[in-house]
């Protein structure tokens, strides 16, 4: 449903120009960010107003952008941006955030380099994420694709808001989420050696995995592991392509 139609529907569609043109509200989507002050600011009435939210709240049901909104913090404004790098610069040895840290990252600050996999909500990508103190960080940008935006969304994000609420040196940590009008994007930490199953099956790679070195690799999984349990998580897809290399001897 576009926006003219969303509003013909709401019996608000004499709001329609106003919206666009003073608000800059070109789709359905977009009436989320939208402070009631601002409806006012266009002449519309509390009863409107009160309408214009039922009716978007059955045309774009917000729990789940809710709830995770709630976990991350309301926008970019009171955020605080993830640590910076150690002095080595290696992406596998950046200092872990505490939870307060996880944040709403702007689509502009993320720049895309190329496509690394493919996941259960879509594409995996590799990019490069500018925070607000200008540092440069490597990360893999989750993305749910578009045709998936009405049956999965609410999936997507809550396996984003159950990342949020998880803090261990052996499970991935997401650095924020990046909701836009079209799209949702989980950005995490960037694993440099691919999967352990990529480490495992490379001609030259996978030959130097000892036994001593895969048994401290299933210490550290089972580690990562139980940590989810005491938190009553399930990972639900536990497997060698699953699991990141961050360096050869440390997993995620």
């Amino acid at each position: 449903m576009d926006l003219q139609e969303f509003l013909l529907s709401a019996e608000l569609d004499n709001y329609y120009n106003d919206l666009r043109d003073k608000l800059r509200v070109t789709t359905v989507g977009h009436i989320k960010y939208v402070e009631d002050e601002d409806l006012v600011g266009i002449g519309m009435t509390k009863p409107e107003i009160r309408r214009l939210r039922q009716f978007f709240k059955k045309a774009c049901p917000q729990g789940a952008f809710g709830k995770l909104r709630k976990i991350l913090g309301k926008g970019d404004s009171g955020a605080t941006s993830p640590p910076a790098l150690n002095n080595s610069d290696k992406p596998s040895l950046i200092t872990r955030s505490s939870s307060a840290n996880r944040h709403i990252i702007a689509e502009d600050s993320l720049s895309i380099q190329k496509v690394i996999g493919n996941g259960e909500f879509g594409v995996v990508q590799q990019g490069m994420w500018t925070n607000e103190r200008g540092e440069k960080i490597p990360v893999a940008v989750k993305c749910l694709a578009k045709d998936k935006l009405k049956t999965q969304m609410t999936d997507f994000l809550v396996e984003a808001a159950n990342m949020c609420s998880v803090d261990h040196p052996h499970i991935i940590q997401l650095y924020g989420v990046v909701l836009s009008s079209d799209s949702l994007m989980l950005v995490t930490e960037f694993a440099p050696m691919r999967t352990l199953l990529d480490c495992l099956k490379d001609k030259l790679l996978g030959p130097t995995f000892g036994i001593p070195l895969l048994c401290d690799l299933a210490l550290q999984v089972a580690d990562g592991m139980a940590y989810l349990e005491n938190r009553r998580l399930i990972h639900r897809d536990l497997a060698a392509r699953n699991i990141l290399m961050f360096a050869k001897d440390k997993v995620c």
